[in-house]
């Protein structure tokens, strides 16, 4: 990730293990903290999360009641682990609700 020309805050790129670049993503949001995990990207600043796959889509966009310390992705596709201050919490995300 480093700071974007263009229309966006930053640039994200992925390179596979030979070298080959897989993600190209313009961002247009600040971030604190940024990892992957089970084939996806997650970033964190403060109380808003947001999840990219790999092929550059947003998969999942929020802002949470307390700010998020990790997140994991558990044993499903939707699946997933959230870690703040006080309390970890198992989540499972659904479309439209």
């Amino acid at each position: 990730v480093f700071p974007d020309s263009g229309e966006g805050i930053y640039t994200m790129e992925m390179y596979n293990k030979s070298g080959k670049n897989i993600l190209s993503k313009s961002l247009d949001y600040e971030y604190e903290r940024i990892y992957m995990n089970g084939g996806e990207v997650m970033l964190f600043s403060g109380t808003d999360c947001r999840i990219i796959r790999l092929n550059g889509s947003v998969k999942f966009s929020t802002t949470f009641d307390s700010a998020l310390k990790y997140m994991l992705k558990g044993k499903d596709d939707e699946e997933y682990y959230l870690i703040d201050d006080s309390e970890i919490t198992k989540v499972k995300l659904t479309e439209g609700r």
